[in-house]
């Protein structure tokens, strides 16, 4: 699946995202309270996924919502597990670039089929998911950030818990610097609104 992911830095009404979106199904998420102290933290307040079929009508979406929010992207969505969620399930949401060595193909391949596999044993994860900027966005100059990884935990405290395993602060950190480039993880803890 194509989704347009716009991030504001400010909070943004779910009825006029929704609009904004048209016929398509879309995800508002809202930023919580409680963040991490120990990774950076994004500025967003609201996101808006646009989920389409095809890479034109999420480049319209993108062109369409430039001026209002800080970051659109356009991505293809990878879901790695998928357990199911619940109404009070928190999203973490993780942008960074790739390393300044690494082709875009050369990145999203290791992406999910080196590192991915070790994400799955992370405790705590109700669902993971990889979204891949897509390689034509390229085309007009390297964007904002090259993925976002998605994670989702049951709660607040279940979130902190699996960001303090060895799983992820030893196994996934090490490996992390053999794709992502140092210090460009941004994080943010969301909610997403149900319709």
């Amino acid at each position: 699946m194509i989704r347009c992911y716009a991030f504001f830095n400010q909070t943004m009404p779910t009825p006029e995202l929704r609009r904004v979106a048209g016929p398509h199904r879309s995800v508002v998420s809202r930023r919580i309270n409680d963040q991490l102290d120990h990774l950076p933290t994004l500025s967003v307040r609201t996101t808006l996924e646009i989920c389409v079929d095809d890479l034109a009508t999420a480049q319209a979406y993108a062109v369409r919502l430039a001026d209002q929010a800080a970051t659109v992207l356009c991505i293809e969505e990878h879901v790695l597990f998928d357990e199911g969620l619940d109404e009070n399930s928190i999203k973490g949401v993780f942008l960074f670039r790739r390393k300044p060595d690494m082709e875009v193909a050369e990145f999203q391949n290791y992406w999910r089929t080196q590192h991915g596999p070790m994400v799955l044993r992370t405790p705590g994860v109700q669902r993971y998911v990889q979204c891949h900027v897509i390689p034509e966005s390229y085309d007009d100059g390297e964007p904002a950030y090259d993925g976002i990884t998605e994670l989702y935990w049951s709660s607040y405290a279940a979130a902190v818990r699996s960001m303090a395993s060895d799983e992820m602060i030893v196994e996934q950190a090490s490996d992390a610097s053999n794709f992502v480039a140092s210090d460009s993880v941004e994080v943010v803890l969301m909610h997403e609104d149900v319709p």
